[in-house]
């Protein structure tokens, strides 16, 4: 959307950037089936990032499907310990998301230099201050994603 832009403020701590996307009933061209399972869900940020969570609000939640739920949470992120999470149950019976659902990715941040991964990152470029972080794939840079493995539920 116009005006949107992700910026972590330089020695901001507990800043927050949030994604959401709702389920459309096609993709590429290609129907999207009324119910698919979540067979695993994985955070990813880089070295600002200190909490993600990853959560869906149900537009017509079924029987025994909460309206919201949270999928994931990693409340003390570690750049150095990323993967994924598989559900550990029958198919039957894995959270599921259907056109319509909004999936929310809430990432915090800590700018500072309080932050031993952003403090080293920035001593190894010779500087003593945080900048402004934005969006990008360098580990100064920083990320806000989740990824989701589906299975088609009949």
């Amino acid at each position: 959307p116009s005006g949107v832009e992700f910026l972590i403020p330089p020695n901001a701590k507990g800043h927050t950037e949030t994604m959401t996307f709702t389920m459309p009933t096609s993709l590429g061209g290609k129907f999207v089936p009324a119910k698919l399972g979540i067979l695993a869900v994985g955070a990813h940020m880089h070295f600002a990032g200190v909490d993600e969570r990853i959560s869906l609000k149900r537009a017509a939640p079924s029987a025994g499907s909460p309206a919201d739920e949270c999928l994931l949470q990693e409340p003390k992120w570690n750049f150095d310990w990323q993967r994924g999470f598989q559900y550990d149950t029958p198919l039957d019976n894995l959270p599921s998301i259907s056109p319509g659902d909004t999936l929310t990715i809430r990432c915090t941040y800590d700018n500072t230099m309080s932050n031993r991964k952003i403090s080293g990152a920035l001593r190894d470029q010779g500087l003593s201050q945080p900048k402004e972080i934005r969006l990008g794939e360098e580990t100064l840079d920083e990320m806000c994603l989740g990824a989701l493995s589906f299975v088609v539920k009949l």
